[in-house]
């Protein structure tokens, strides 16, 4: 469910000491959990 996904996310953000979706984004970059395709 959408409410399982967000408790998800922020327990994520607690663990990593994140306070954004921005920098959780810029985290997933930056270790490579996430690319883009050009």
């Amino acid at each position: 469910s959408v409410k399982t996904v967000e408790k998800h996310r922020a327990n994520i953000m607690a663990k990593l000491d994140l306070h954004n979706a921005a920098a959780l984004t810029a985290f997933a970059f930056e270790h490579g959990l996430i690319t883009t395709k050009t």
